[in-house]
């Protein structure tokens, strides 16, 4: 029956919502320790990268695989990012508590605004550099920090649609189900073409990952990316 293959686009679109679905299910319930939430945020961007969009070995083994091998690492950046992420909230909250009251509550409010959207922009940007990128904590850092200022109307369209997500996950916590794959899906073909544009301007091709530990294509040091952030610079100068 015609109407019922693979190839029709309806049921492509249906197969694409239900993957979206399961992805997000399996996020939500794997960021309820609070401190896998970067690993999890990870592995749903490489399922939506790999899977969802027609590639991969499947919903589940895509996720998980991915959960379990950045684990101990996604927990690190997820303290990083809660710690900072507390340092900011008390320094806005202390200069809007004391705001109009002292000098010095306005400054730290009005240095708090511009510092949380900086911070936000770099959480934005974190899961995805963590999840297309092997290296160091260093390396994964600086990636996110050079990508998220490479094209600032950009990102601030991710912050105005993710702060559009969470106020909507708010009023209908069931949109859950949906919203956390579907934002992923959404700005995934900027992501990506982001990379490939960058690494290729540069002469550098992403490594594809193989069985044979022998047989994977080095991948840049901390150094090389360092060497690539200051050439493409000196370039724009």
């Amino acid at each position: 029956m015609g109407a019922f293959k693979y190839s029709n686009p309806v049921i492509r679109i249906l197969i694409k919502i239900a993957n979206l679905i399961l992805v997000s299910l399996y996020w939500a319930l794997s960021c309820i320790p609070v401190i896998t939430i970067m690993t999890s945020t990870s592995a749903m961007y490489y399922t939506v990268a790999k899977v969802v969009n027609g590639t991969g070995d499947g919903v589940t083994k895509a996720f998980f695989g991915a959960f379990k091998e950045n684990f101990k690492k996604g927990i690190l950046l997820s303290l990083i990012v809660a710690a900072s992420g507390a340092i900011l909230f008390f320094d806005l909250y202390f200069g809007y508590a004391n705001y109009g009251k002292s000098s010095f509550a306005m400054v730290y409010f009005f240095i708090g605004v511009p510092l949380a959207l900086i911070w936000l922009a770099l959480v934005i940007y974190l899961p995805v550099m963590f999840a297309r990128f092997d290296g160091t904590l260093g390396v994964i850092l600086q990636l996110t920090a050079y990508f998220s200022s490479r094209n600032i109307l950009r990102t601030v369209l991710m912050i105005i649609v993710l702060a559009a997500v969470i106020f909507l996950a708010d009023y209908y916590p069931i949109l859950l189900l949906l919203l956390p794959g579907l934002y992923m899906d959404i700005f995934r073909g900027s992501w990506e073409r982001m990379i490939q544009k960058y690494l290729t301007a540069n002469g550098y091709t992403e490594p594809e990952k193989t069985e044979d530990p022998e047989e994977a294509p080095a991948e840049l040091t901390a150094t090389e990316w360092d060497e690539l952030f200051r050439s493409d610079e000196g370039d724009r100068k």
